[in-house]
């Protein structure tokens, strides 16, 4: 059974006067490592427009209420809940927490947003970033006995690839607390990548910004990144490099032929395609 409960009072201050972090505090089972804390986090970060959390307020989308997906967006939150049962039929418990930044919406028609130097969509960026590993490092101080699950989608994606990064060159003593990540419709992902990539993609072409990071293995050894893609999903398979040259291009002529009603139609169903099998794979990571 699943209780809702309030945080401890140590989690507690954090989401009150921590760095922009009034997000969604874990749900915690009777096997909760400490009061309010449980033995694993699902720390997500939502993708653009969706309602979640910015600077401590609920930011609604289309009238959506507080509490709607828990501020992680939709393909998170339906991880989450396939994942949730999982852990608990091992006889431990699994909480959420919603990373608090912006995910400025981006519409077909804002999709240079993505590369716009000091824009709306970087300024929200580099808060998710900031916010991402500042909340990661207090939930821990809080929570010292937790684990960490890490997911992403699509902006909250890019947030939580670059947190990750920046954890990894730093050395940082939380990367040892991260179990599994997950990241859906990455604009950064690499189609070369077969460590992490998952899904039908098409290797011949990259994320949106055009960046062919090194492979996950090298970025995060020892820990098991999930990257699913959809094969016409315009932010994850739309770039392509020009021959070696470093340079890229994109091709969104494939996109509006594959869907020409919806460009992203391929990007907005991660939660029916893919969620249920990549909870399962998070188990299987040995959560």
């Amino acid at each position: 059974m699943r209780i809702k409960m309030r945080v401890a009072a140590a989690l507690a201050t954090l989401l009150v006067t921590g760095v922009g972090a009034t997000a969604v505090a874990p749900r915690a089972s009777a096997t909760a490592t400490a009061p309010g804390c449980t033995d694993y986090i699902f720390v997500g970060a939502r993708g653009s427009g969706e309602p979640g959390y910015d600077n401590g307020q609920w930011v609604a989308n289309n009238g959506e209420q507080p509490g709607t997906n828990d501020g992680i967006g939709t393909p998170l939150f339906a991880t989450f809940s396939d994942l949730e049962p999982q852990v608990e039929a091992n006889g431990e418990s699994i909480g959420d927490y919603a990373v608090d930044y912006p995910a400025v919406p981006v519409t077909p028609d804002g999709l240079l947003l993505i590369e716009g130097f000091g824009s709306a969509y970087q300024d929200s960026v580099n808060t998710g970033v900031f916010n991402f590993e500042s909340e990661l490092s207090q939930l821990h101080n809080s929570c010292p006995n937790s684990l960490f699950i890490v997911g992403g989608y699509s902006q909250g994606a890019q947030v939580v690839a670059t947190g990750l990064a920046d954890l990894s060159n730093s050395s940082s003593p939380l990367l040892g607390l991260i179990s599994s990540v997950v990241l859906y419709g990455d604009p950064d992902f690499n189609g070369t990548d077969s460590s992490a990539d998952e899904s039908d993609f098409d290797p011949g072409y990259n994320g949106i910004n055009g960046v062919m990071q090194q492979p996950w293995s090298e970025v995060l050894p020892g820990i098991p990144v999930h990257s699913v893609c959809h094969n016409y999903d315009p932010i994850c398979n739309i770039q392509t490099e020009i021959g070696d040259t470093g340079q890229y291009v994109r091709n969104p002529a494939r996109i509006i032929a594959a869907n020409p009603g919806n460009w992203f139609a391929e990007h907005e169903n991660y939660d029916t395609r893919d969620a249920s099998n990549v909870a399962s794979e998070i188990i299987g990571d040995g959560v």
